[in-house]
């Protein structure tokens, strides 16, 4: 695994284009937008808009294998000062705890909570309760864009 916390720190196996490329793949059908992907995976190796945060890339015998994205919030308390942005693992290279092992390195070097948003239906959702966390709010959103819809 290697932990980047800028662009030029990212491993030869995934280069930013691919990095983006791969997380918005291996979500799918639990996917963000691609510019979405793009923003949030820049945002944490920037720091933009700030305080950044990091990626963790794993591989498999050179093969990029998954990655997790994880954003610092710069808050306390009421808002944790982690939101895991992204967590994915190639279909090909699932259940040979990929995913476990990022999770669990991510939450190691993040200091502190982490937050996260699941949908109810995502199988990995089995993966974050095993490792510890608990759905304790119910996500709202307000997008005035829609109203006219």
């Amino acid at each position: 695994m290697t932990i980047a916390n800028n662009i030029k720190t990212l491993p030869a196996e995934f280069p930013l284009s691919n990095l983006i490329e791969h997380l918005f793949q291996w979500m799918q059908p639990y996917n963000d937008s691609l510019d979405d992907t793009r923003r949030g995976v820049y945002d944490a190796l920037e720091g933009r808009p700030a305080p950044g945060g990091f990626v963790i890339c794993a591989t498999e015998n050179n093969t990029p294998a998954g990655a997790l994205v994880m954003l610092s919030t710069g808050m306390s308390g009421y808002i944790p000062p982690n939101l895991l942005l992204f967590l994915a693992v190639d279909k090909k290279m699932r259940g040979r705890g990929i995913g476990s092992s990022l999770l669990s390195k991510a939450v190691e070097i993040s200091h502190g909570p982490v937050k996260l948003h699941v949908e109810a239906q995502n199988p990995a959702r089995k993966l974050y309760e095993r490792a510890g966390f608990k759905a304790s709010y119910i996500d709202m959103r307000f997008n005035p864009d829609e109203l006219t819809k």
